[in-house]
């Protein structure tokens, strides 16, 4: 297989293609930069396999970051992170610090105590419940989700710029018509006429963190939304921006 790709590296045309490909694509870099331990992750799916593929990246990052070779230490840093993340869809470890196991029924050990079923249908439910929360955990309810699903760890430039529209010109106007805000004299509430132009020019002032008008009338719920997108917006310009600045530095 090596011998194979090294001879379709020396074609012209898809030599250079390749190799554009190796230097660009996502998955080509996962391929290419995967290590033993990552591998060894996957296979057994524990939080320790993880962890230890997330010591190694972090070694790997810090040794090119200290050299100077940041284009590269970011492509560690991401699989840092994404070991970070698939920890938390890890299987959870049985726990064996049950006091005096015995042998019950078809050979499985059962502690002191309890009965196989209760104990058998106890452990699915908690085991369930970990996997859900784990689920949860890596796709929603935790700082890696999160950074992964707005930006892929810094590595997209076309999320965090999807999320900033949708956010400034759907999410956010949305929201204020449910605050019941007034904009340039002209009330907002559920079922009232539709009027989407002060709306959208009172988001897009906001996100980027101008003044409000004479005529906008903003207080309660609509004041608190306005906090939470002079907040969301930037924080969303900024990966952006970094996305873009980490893109052309490679």
């Amino acid at each position: 297989m090596l011998r194979l790709r090294k001879a379709l590296r020396r074609l012209p045309f898809l030599g250079r293609w390749l190799r554009w490909a190796s230097r660009r694509l996502p998955l080509a870099q996962v391929v290419r930069e995967v290590t033993h331990e990552e591998r060894e992750g996957r296979c057994q799916n524990t939080r320790p396999a993880y962890e230890r593929a997330q010591r190694v990246y972090r070694l790997l990052r810090r040794s090119l970051e200290d050299y100077k070779h940041f284009q590269e230490a970011n492509r560690f840093a991401y699989r840092e992170l994404e070991m970070r993340r698939l920890a938390y869809l890890a299987e959870p470890l049985r726990n064996t610090a049950h006091p005096e196991p015995v042998e019950g029924r078809a050979g499985l050990v059962v502690p002191f105590g309890h009965s196989q079923g209760k104990l058998s249908a106890h452990h699915e439910r908690r085991t369930l419940l970990k996997r859900l929360w784990g689920q949860l955990r890596a796709n929603l309810l935790s700082s890696e989700a999160a950074y992964h699903q707005i930006s892929s760890c810094g590595d997209s430039i076309a999320k965090p710029l999807l999320w900033l529209l949708v956010s400034v010109f759907a999410l956010f106007p949305a929201l204020y018509v449910l605050a019941e805000i007034t904009v340039g004299g002209f009330p907002y509430h559920v079922g009232g006429p539709w009027n989407p132009g002060p709306l959208w020019d009172f988001s897009l002032r906001t996100a980027a963190l101008l003044p409000t008008e004479g005529g906008d009338k903003v207080m309660g719920a609509a004041l608190f939304l306005q906090v939470v997108e002079r907040v969301w917006s930037p924080f969303l310009a900024l990966l952006f921006t970094l996305a873009v600045r980490r893109r052309f530095r490679r």
